[in-house]
Protein backbone atom coordinates (compact mmCIF):
# COMPACT_ATOMS: atom_id res chain seq x y z
CA UNK A 1 0.00 0.00 0.00
CA UNK A 2 1.36 3.42 -1.03
CA UNK A 3 0.92 6.18 1.52
CA UNK A 4 -0.45 9.56 0.46
CA UNK A 5 2.42 12.08 0.82
CA UNK A 6 -0.07 14.72 2.05
CA UNK A 7 -1.18 12.53 4.91
CA UNK A 8 -0.33 13.72 8.40
CA UNK A 9 -0.20 10.23 9.68
CA UNK A 10 -3.09 10.68 12.11
CA UNK A 11 -6.41 9.51 10.74
CA UNK A 12 -9.75 9.46 12.54
CA UNK A 13 -12.35 6.73 12.33
CA UNK A 14 -14.47 8.92 10.04
CA UNK A 15 -11.64 8.98 7.42
CA UNK A 16 -10.57 12.61 7.96
CA UNK A 17 -6.98 13.61 8.55
CA UNK A 18 -5.90 15.62 11.56
CA UNK A 19 -2.88 17.91 11.76
CA UNK A 20 -0.68 16.95 14.68
CA UNK A 21 -0.77 19.49 17.51
CA UNK A 22 2.94 20.43 17.27
CA UNK A 23 2.70 21.12 13.53
CA UNK A 24 -0.48 23.15 14.03
CA UNK A 25 1.20 25.31 16.69
CA UNK A 26 4.27 25.84 14.47
CA UNK A 27 2.08 26.90 11.55
CA UNK A 28 0.08 29.29 13.73
CA UNK A 29 3.29 30.82 15.12
CA UNK A 30 4.75 31.20 11.63
CA UNK A 31 1.68 32.63 9.86
CA UNK A 32 -0.22 34.37 12.67
CA UNK A 33 -0.66 38.13 12.11
CA UNK A 34 1.11 39.01 15.34
CA UNK A 35 -1.87 40.91 16.69
CA UNK A 36 -5.45 40.14 17.58
CA UNK A 37 -8.18 41.03 15.06
CA UNK A 38 -11.36 41.90 16.89
CA UNK A 39 -14.64 40.30 15.90
CA UNK A 40 -16.06 43.74 15.04
CA UNK A 41 -13.23 44.47 12.59
CA UNK A 42 -13.60 41.00 11.10
CA UNK A 43 -17.35 41.58 10.56
CA UNK A 44 -16.71 44.99 8.93
CA UNK A 45 -14.17 43.50 6.54
CA UNK A 46 -16.55 40.68 5.65
CA UNK A 47 -19.43 43.15 5.12
CA UNK A 48 -17.26 45.32 2.85
CA UNK A 49 -16.25 42.27 0.82
CA UNK A 50 -19.88 41.22 0.45
CA UNK A 51 -20.95 44.71 -0.64
CA UNK A 52 -18.25 44.73 -3.27
CA UNK A 53 -19.26 41.37 -4.68
CA UNK A 54 -22.96 42.32 -4.58
CA UNK A 55 -22.26 45.61 -6.42
CA UNK A 56 -20.57 43.86 -9.37
CA UNK A 57 -23.78 42.34 -10.77
CA UNK A 58 -25.51 45.69 -10.28
CA UNK A 59 -22.80 47.45 -12.30
CA UNK A 60 -23.06 44.81 -15.03
CA UNK A 61 -26.83 45.32 -15.12
CA UNK A 62 -26.33 49.07 -15.53
CA UNK A 63 -23.87 48.48 -18.37
CA UNK A 64 -26.28 46.09 -20.08
CA UNK A 65 -29.19 48.52 -19.75
CA UNK A 66 -27.06 51.39 -21.06
CA UNK A 67 -26.00 49.27 -24.03
CA UNK A 68 -29.59 48.35 -24.76
CA UNK A 69 -30.65 52.00 -24.52
CA UNK A 70 -27.87 52.99 -26.93
CA UNK A 71 -28.97 50.29 -29.38
CA UNK A 72 -32.60 51.47 -29.23
CA UNK A 73 -31.55 55.09 -29.72
CA UNK A 74 -29.39 54.15 -32.69
CA UNK A 75 -32.28 52.19 -34.21
CA UNK A 76 -34.62 55.16 -33.83
CA UNK A 77 -32.05 57.50 -35.38
CA UNK A 78 -31.54 55.18 -38.34
CA UNK A 79 -35.29 54.71 -38.76
CA UNK A 80 -35.86 58.47 -38.77
CA UNK A 81 -32.94 59.20 -41.09
CA UNK A 82 -35.47 59.61 -43.88
CA UNK A 83 -36.65 62.94 -42.52
CA UNK A 84 -33.03 64.12 -42.35
CA UNK A 85 -32.45 63.04 -45.95
CA UNK A 86 -35.56 64.97 -47.01
CA UNK A 87 -34.45 68.08 -45.12
CA UNK A 88 -30.94 68.11 -46.62
CA UNK A 89 -31.67 66.80 -50.13
CA UNK A 90 -29.74 68.69 -52.82
CA UNK A 91 -31.73 71.37 -54.62
CA UNK A 92 -33.20 70.21 -57.90
CA UNK A 93 -33.19 66.53 -56.96
CA UNK A 94 -36.39 65.00 -58.30
CA UNK A 95 -37.90 62.52 -55.87
CA UNK A 96 -40.60 60.04 -56.76
CA UNK A 97 -43.81 61.07 -55.07
CA UNK A 98 -44.47 57.62 -53.54
CA UNK A 99 -40.82 56.98 -52.53
CA UNK A 100 -41.34 57.11 -48.75
CA UNK A 101 -37.84 55.97 -47.76
CA UNK A 102 -36.05 58.16 -50.34
CA UNK A 103 -33.98 55.39 -51.91
CA UNK A 104 -34.86 56.46 -55.47
CA UNK A 105 -37.42 53.76 -56.23
CA UNK A 106 -40.96 52.90 -55.20
CA UNK A 107 -41.16 49.44 -53.68
CA UNK A 108 -43.32 47.57 -51.19
CA UNK A 109 -41.08 48.75 -48.35
CA UNK A 110 -42.29 52.29 -48.95
CA UNK A 111 -45.88 51.14 -48.36
CA UNK A 112 -44.82 49.15 -45.31
CA UNK A 113 -42.90 52.04 -43.74
CA UNK A 114 -45.77 54.48 -44.35
CA UNK A 115 -48.18 51.98 -42.75
CA UNK A 116 -45.89 51.66 -39.70
CA UNK A 117 -45.64 55.45 -39.39
CA UNK A 118 -49.44 55.73 -39.53
CA UNK A 119 -49.84 52.99 -36.89
CA UNK A 120 -47.35 54.72 -34.60
CA UNK A 121 -49.16 58.02 -35.04
CA UNK A 122 -46.06 59.80 -36.39
CA UNK A 123 -46.52 63.37 -37.55
CA UNK A 124 -46.20 63.39 -41.34
CA UNK A 125 -46.04 66.00 -44.04
CA UNK A 126 -49.15 66.58 -46.13
CA UNK A 127 -47.29 65.28 -49.17
CA UNK A 128 -48.04 61.74 -47.98
CA UNK A 129 -51.77 62.30 -48.57
CA UNK A 130 -51.30 60.72 -51.98
CA UNK A 131 -54.98 60.17 -52.77
CA UNK A 132 -55.93 63.76 -51.88
CA UNK A 133 -58.69 62.90 -49.41
CA UNK A 134 -57.28 65.14 -46.68
CA UNK A 135 -56.06 62.21 -44.54
CA UNK A 136 -52.93 60.11 -44.48
CA UNK A 137 -54.34 56.61 -44.10
CA UNK A 138 -54.59 53.14 -45.56
CA UNK A 139 -55.70 54.55 -48.92
CA UNK A 140 -52.31 56.23 -49.29
CA UNK A 141 -50.53 53.00 -48.29
CA UNK A 142 -52.58 51.11 -50.90
CA UNK A 143 -51.62 53.63 -53.56
CA UNK A 144 -47.92 53.12 -52.88
CA UNK A 145 -48.36 49.33 -52.84
CA UNK A 146 -50.20 49.41 -56.20
CA UNK A 147 -47.43 51.50 -57.73
CA UNK A 148 -44.75 49.19 -56.31
CA UNK A 149 -46.25 46.03 -57.82
CA UNK A 150 -47.46 47.53 -61.07
CA UNK A 151 -46.38 45.39 -64.04
CA UNK A 152 -44.68 47.15 -66.91
CA UNK A 153 -44.21 50.54 -65.27
CA UNK A 154 -41.78 49.50 -62.55
CA UNK A 155 -41.17 51.39 -59.41
CA UNK A 156 -38.49 53.72 -60.75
Amino acid sequence: MVEDPRSTGAEHDDGTDEIPGALLRDLQDTFAPGFEISAAVDRRILAAARRRTVDRPRILRVVRVAGLAAAVLLSVLIWNAQSLRDAFAPAGQVALREDYDGNGRVDILDAYRLALAIDRGDAMAERWDLDGDGRIDGGDVSGIARRAVAVGRGGE
